[in-house]
């Protein structure tokens, strides 16, 4: 439904947001790399950090994905758009969330006892059920929109069953790791 100018438009804007981020990628690498405190990989809130550039890196290259117009117009009311925004913005802020808490906690609670420490078990294994819980939300979503399951849409045929399947266990998975 849009016109060749807008999607021209819609284009050119995807692709000059992907070179600054990309940018940005590289300069958030080359900072955690050249601050041996953050090298430490034992801490989970090092980790954390490392995993909120690893999925602001999958949305970006989905996004460049979108940048194509022809590509763009078929995957526009799909799923798979639902995917790249949840990689990039709301996983992006979430995650970053969960390192600065877990860094932080002990100054923002004010007491030890009542958030886990950076290098306990429980926050590893929160970051590790965290990743496995959001690959298996959101990975399914990039299918099911190159399969053009539209979003917004209440029903969808069976043979989108097993992909939206999976998309539920990961979604499980991810409310346990916030459990923990």
């Amino acid at each position: 439904g849009l016109e060749t100018d807008t999607r021209a438009y819609f284009s050119g804007v995807t692709i000059l947001i992907s070179l600054p981020t990309g940018t940005k990628i590289f300069n958030w690498l080359s900072t955690y790399l050249g601050n041996p405190p953050l090298l430490q990989l034992r801490t989970s809130s090092s980790l954390f950090a490392l995993l909120f550039l690893l999925m602001f890196t999958i949305g970006g290259s989905t996004g460049v994905i979108l940048g194509n117009a022809a590509v763009d117009l078929a995957l526009h009311d799909t799923y798979y758009v639902v995917a790249h925004f949840h990689f990039v913005l709301s996983l992006g802020a979430v995650i970053a969330i969960f390192s600065g808490v877990i860094f932080n906690g002990e100054k923002i609670v004010g007491s030890k006892n009542l958030l886990p420490s950076p290098s306990s078990r429980n926050s590893l294994y929160h970051l590790v059920l965290t990743l496995v819980g959001i690959l298996l939300t959101f990975s399914p979503m990039h299918f099911l929109g190159f399969n053009v399951m539209p979003r917004r849409i209440p029903d969808f045929p069976d043979s989108f069953h097993s992909w939206n399947f999976l998309s539920s266990i990961g979604s499980g998975i991810t409310l346990l790791s916030f459990a923990i």
